[in-house]
């Protein structure tokens, strides 16, 4: 494994729980080629990029460990719309954890584009981003704990799924570490899922 691969997974595996035996089921991907998008080229996305992701979805989500994936996790994550549907809030939690991933989105008129801010509540840091569209996907640039950069694209998206693949970088992305987190999200109905 390379130095910078074990770097990564150790900033990456703090806080991290371990998954039980049970939840082994992979997050598949169409290829192996990870979020693969220019990560410097941020382009214009609108004001309903995140229209879609309003609601609750359960989703499956896989982490890179030393030796291939480490089983995948289930999670919840619930979105809505705040500041009279300017603002984009989302909690993002894997189930068994106390410190979910929480984020705020934010439209950009003049520039066209979102200005993201994650973090985690027991961490106590922010984790900007940015983002922006086109007609299927959705793109994220984030530096995650100050060190990790992240391009992070959002595909196959429908009413009721969409996946989720994120690459990540310790070099402001002269390398890259293709799908170093990858997801599946499936909406839940009011009453389950």
């Amino acid at each position: 494994m390379s130095q910078s691969l074990a770097v990564l997974l150790f900033i990456l595996s703090l806080g991290v729980t371990t998954p039980s035996p049970a939840q082994t089921h992979d997050v598949q991907t169409p290829d192996t080629l990870g979020a693969a998008f220019d990560a410097e080229a941020i382009g214009k996305g609108t004001p309903h990029d995140y229209d879609f992701l309003v609601g609750t979805w359960s989703f499956r989500f896989q982490q890179m460990g030393e030796s291939g994936y480490r089983p995948a996790e289930d999670g919840i994550w619930t979105i809505r719309m705040i500041h009279d549907g300017l603002v984009v809030e989302d909690v993002w939690r894997k189930e068994e954890t106390d410190n979910p991933t929480i984020t705020y989105r934010i439209y950009d008129p003049v520039l066209e584009r979102w200005n993201l801010q994650g973090f985690k509540p027991r961490t106590g840091t922010w984790d900007p981003g940015v983002s922006w569209s086109d007609e299927a996907h959705r793109f994220v640039v984030q530096t995650f704990g100050g060190q990790v950069l992240a391009r992070i694209r959002y595909y196959e998206i429908r009413p009721d799924a969409f996946r989720w693949r994120a690459d990540g970088s310790l070099d402001e992305g002269a390398t890259w570490i293709p799908d170093l987190w990858k997801m599946d999200a499936t909406r839940v109905r009011e009453g389950g899922s």
